[in-house]
This record gives structure tokens, sequence and C-alpha cells, in this order.
């Protein structure tokens, strides 16, 4: 059940048709509200096609009662929005539905002024009214005599007594149909982008911003950046995908790749070439009518994706108040993501408390984790397994450590510098550092142990703990399938990284991602250092059933957003919803925990 109750304008209903006329899995239920013969808005309740006379009465009970919360409602017009064509049916569905909603509402003193269906074929049947077939919506919103509909015939329903209905309000209502036909109209259109018509780009800020890994695509390097990928997406980048199916995402992508002639975006910068090609996508999306995780899975069942939530930050994301850039949980046991959610909460809570309790709590870093006043890299380690075991939560079974190391950063000529731990390491010796503390705590998942180039080094790393922990690529593989290839052939990882800005397209992204998964290995779906609060990931992660989602700590709006999605389609999931939990790890990994 997923209420939607907004005062204003009849604009807030009209925003559902486009999502709702699209192939849903289930109906929905709509009211329109009014006081004083002027519309408020309009409430919705999504909804299976009820199997029995106790459920029609449950569904009409509550969206009556929701009607009845609005402030001023005296009367409503009920549209149900089904996902049976209406042009073939003979008969509108649904009618024991509205009886049952129009019978509840006499019973609580609310008028109704009409009550149709919307199929998505773009066809409405009235189930009340002058018309009882179905008609396209495109003649209703010709009709010259929408204004002049006859009232509700009162006979059609035993349990309720229809007062005669204002023009006013009748006229409301009718209106409605014919804006939701254009509607229908344009989104029908909207599955190409018009040669008329373009979409335009405008600079949106993120939290933070690093420089890119030394293979992975390029933000336009001019001394602005931002501007000159704004110039390119209104400018040559609009002239030459108007008029392209959104629907074709790796000809769209493929075309922005021909356009920019570099092997990484260099030329238009992959800030431009990655906001056109998730905003391509979202179109493509919004056409079908289908939220995003759902366009991308197609009728295969995909799952929830386990997180990987930081709980202090470090390296980069805290002035490199530690050497080690994320220390993270996972709760791979978990039933469900809100469980794995309100474990974490309880972790980052108990966090907290320790850093307070020994006077070095100092507020978050740049990602939302507590920020790490440690004398090493091993206290900080020490530090998260007594928060784990503080929280009443059992470290090494419901609860488990994920490193970020992020040893690009740390490289210093042929090996490595720990600076908070005053330490100069080769390679084997860094390995044999990560592999002790691999040892020595629950750690399920470690990322770029070494740096980009080291492929001797991550491949001495997976062989040492790989069988037990996941080795993760973010700066050693830069979502690139073919680097995905060459590391599997030497080696080197069992996990990839997977971020659409590194790669530059969407495309791309699912390449590398579908090269992982081909290997065996696993993905992890990423946001990046710098961050808005757009949710793409979340949708991505799930959609593309990659089986983890890393996206920062748990706080922060720019990070949370992308958790609370998460929840939103666990709910639209609702009975399907499937965790991933340990089976998103490796294989080898999971059967440490079964």
């Amino acid at each position: 059940m997923s209420p939607i109750v907004r005062a204003g304008a009849p604009a807030e209903f009209l925003a559902l048709v486009p999502h709702l006329l699209g192939c849903t899995p289930r109906s929905s239920l709509a009211l329109v509200t009014f006081a004083a013969g002027r519309s408020l808005g309009a409430l919705r309740i999504d909804l299976p096609a009820p199997d029995s006379d106790a459920e029609v009465e449950n569904v009409a009970s509550t969206v009556i009662g929701m009607a009845c919360k609005v402030s001023r409602t005296d009367a409503v017009a009920a549209v149900v929005y089904t996902d049976i064509p209406l042009r073939d049916a003979g008969s509108t569905p649904h009618r024991a539905l509205v009886d049952a909603v129009v019978a509840r509402a006499d019973i609580c003193g609310l008028r109704v002024i009409d009550a149709f269906a919307v199929g998505p074929d773009g066809w409405i049947g009235y189930l009340a009214g002058a018309h009882d077939e179905p008609r396209p919506l495109e003649e209703i919103a010709a009709d010259p005599d929408l204004t002049r509909t006859p009232e509700l015939d009162g006979d059609q329903y035993a349990a309720a007594t229809l007062p005669p209905v204002p023009t006013a309000e009748r006229t409301a209502v009718h209106r409605l149909l014919t804006d939701a036909g254009h509607l229908v109209a344009r989104s029908r259109e909207a599955k190409r982008l018009p040669a008329g018509r373009r979409a335009a780009a405008r600079l949106v800020l993120d939290d933070i911003a690093d420089p890119p890994a030394l293979f992975e695509a390029f933000v336009s390097p001019d001394e602005d950046p931002d501007d000159r990928a704004v110039a390119a997406v209104n400018g040559e980048i609009a002239r030459t995908l108007t008029g392209r199916d959104v629907r074709d995402q790796a000809g769209l992508d493929s075309a922005l790749e021909t356009l920019d002639g570099t092997p990484g975006f260099a030329r238009l910068g992959a800030n431009a070439a990655v906001a056109v090609s998730l905003a391509a996508l979202h179109a493509a999306a919004a056409a079908e009518g289908l939220p995003l995780w759902r366009y991308l899975a197609g009728d295969a069942r995909v799952r929830i994706p386990l997180p990987e939530v930081q709980i202090f930050g470090g390296g980069a994301h805290a002035g490199r108040r530690t050497d080690v850039q994320d220390f993270m949980v996972m709760c791979p046991r978990a039933a469900t993501v809100r469980q794995a959610f309100e474990i974490t909460a309880d972790v980052y809570r108990a966090a907290g408390a320790l850093m307070e309790e020994s006077g070095r709590l100092a507020g978050v870093a740049d990602e939302g984790g507590w920020w790490p006043l440690f004398a090493s890299n091993e206290e900080a380690l020490e530090t998260l397994a007594r928060a784990i075991d503080r929280s009443g939560w059992r470290a090494g079974h419901d609860v488990f450590i994920s490193l970020d190391v992020a040893a690009n950063e740390l490289g210093h000529g042929d090996g490595y510098r720990l600076p908070l731990d005053g330490a100069e390491l080769s390679t084997t010796q860094m390995v044999d550092r990560v592999a002790g503390w691999a040892a020595r705590y629950p750690i399920l998942s470690i990322e770029d142990p070494v740096s980009q180039d080291d492929v001797a080094g991550m491949a001495d790393a997976t062989a040492r703990f790989g069988q037990r922990v996941q080795v993760i690529g973010d700066d050693f593989l830069v979502t690139n399938a073919e680097r995905v290839r060459k590391a599997a052939a030497a080696g080197a990882c069992n996990a990839v990284l997977v971020k659409v800005n590194q790669a530059g397209t969407v495309s791309r992204a699912k390449a590398a991602l579908e090269a992982a998964r081909a290997l065996g290995w696993s993905a992890i779906v990423s946001a990046r250092s710098g961050e808005t609060e757009d949710v793409s990931i979340a949708h991505l992660s799930t959609g593309w059933d990659a089986g983890q989602l890393k996206v920062g700590s748990f706080t922060r709006s720019e990070r949370m957003a992308k958790w609370n999605e998460l929840l939103r389609i666990e709910e639209e999931m609702g009975a399907d919803a499937v965790f991933a939990g340990a089976g998103a790890l490796p294989a080898s990994v999971a059967e440490t925990l079964a």
C-alpha cells in the first residue's frame, strides 16, 4: 500500500498518470478530492486486483478513510488504473471495487462525482455516468460535450443514493480526463527525443571533488570543466542525440563515444557523458511507465543488494587522518535490507559512543563516517570490532568488517608508505600487513589492497586470502570490462566495483559488471566520493541484480537518499522482495558463512 495525499492543484493527480499507464504488474485506485466545488488534489493506493469480497471491502474502506482525512473533503471522483487493456476487454474491470468505494463514500457522507477506469492502452471505461463502454482518451479529450456528461445514475449502486452533481465539479473531473489523454499521447512519443524539443543540462554541485584514478574516464580538464560539460550537453551532444530512441541505451552510448572520439571521454568530459547516459536511461524507464529498477530488470527476478556502510572515514575522506580509506560493516546474514540497516545503525551509534567516551568524538568525515582520531590503522579496526560487540550484535556472525584500503593513495616509489603507522613497505610487506588484519579481525571484504598498477601484488593478495575474503578492484579495475578479464587471467581480484562515473556511460558500466559475472566474480555498484542526492545507483544495483551496494555512511543526506531508496524499492517489490545477503559474495566466501 503506497498512499499519496497532497493538497493543491489536480496536477498532483496528473503527475501519476504517465507512471500508472505503463505495463505495471499492479493496479492503482486514485481518488480526486473536492471541497466546495474546488479540486484539492488526489490520493492513491497501489493494490493487486482484489481476490475476495473481504479484500474489496478492505481496499474501499482504506481509500475512503484516507479521503476523509484530506481537509474539508466533501466529494470524490474515483479512478481505477488497471493493467488490463480496456479496448478489447468488453467490459470495465474492477467494477466491484468501485461499487464498494461508492457505497463506502455514501456511508461516510461523501458525494461521488464520477468513477472510471484507465487502461494501459490509453482507453477509459466509465464505471458510472453516461458511457459504460470503454472509449479512447483521445476521443474523450476531443468531445465537445465533456462538460455536459450526465451525473451518476444512483440506480447502479444499491447502497448509494447520489445527489445531483454540480457542473463545476463534473467539469473539473473531465478536465482531468482531457489532460490525461494528452499525457497518454505524450508518453507514447516520449520514447524518442523529439526533433522540436530537447533536454537541457544544468550544473549540479556535489559534496566533494576528488581527482580520478589513472585509468578511469576523464572529467573535462579545462579551468571550468562543469561549464564545459554543460555547454557540450546543450550543444553538440543534443544535436547528435535528438531523434534517437532512448530505449536503445547501447546505441545512444555508442553515439556518445563516437562523438567524443577519445578512449576516455577526454574531449567532451565524462561528467557530460555520464549525465546524458543516465538521463536517457531515466527517460526510457519513464516512457515505459516503470520504476527504473524494474525497467532494467525486465522479466527477471532481482534481489535487494547487500549494503556496505562506512562507520569510520579515513584516507582522502578524512584529511588522511588514517591510511585506510574506509572502515565499513556488512550484514550478510540479515533477513532483509531493513534489518541490515537496523543492525548497521546500532553499530554506528555504538562507534560514536565509544569515540565520545574516549574524548575523540570530532564530527564526521566526507562520506558521513565518524572522524578517525586513532593512533594507528589497527586501532581503528579494534575500535570497530568493539563497536560491533557493544551494539549487541556478534562480530564475525551478524556483522563483518569491510575495508577500502585505497592503496593507490599509499604508493611510494616501488612500495607503499603508511604515515600513521610510520611504515614504508614493499609490495610483499603490504600484502602481509593486510593479510594479518584479515586473520585477526572478522573482515569479509577488502578493496584495493594494492595500487592500480600492482598486478603481481593483487594476484598475491587474492591467492593469500581470496578464498575467504572478497577482494575488490576499484582503482585497479576502473569499471572496465577488458581490465576485469585481464585481472582474472592474472589471478587478481574476485570482485569488481562498478561506478558509472568511472566507465563514462551506463553501457560501459554494465559491460564491466557482466564481464565479472561471467567469471563467477561478485559485483558492487558504488557511489563516488563526490555525490548528490541522485538515487540512480540504488536502482542500478537492484535492476542489474548486482547483489551489493556501497554509498558511504549512515548519515549525510546525499548518502541516506540511496539507502532510503532501497527501502522504497523493497516496498514496491512486496512479497517478491528477496535480500541478496551472503549470496552476493564470491562463492568461496559465501561458503564460509554457510
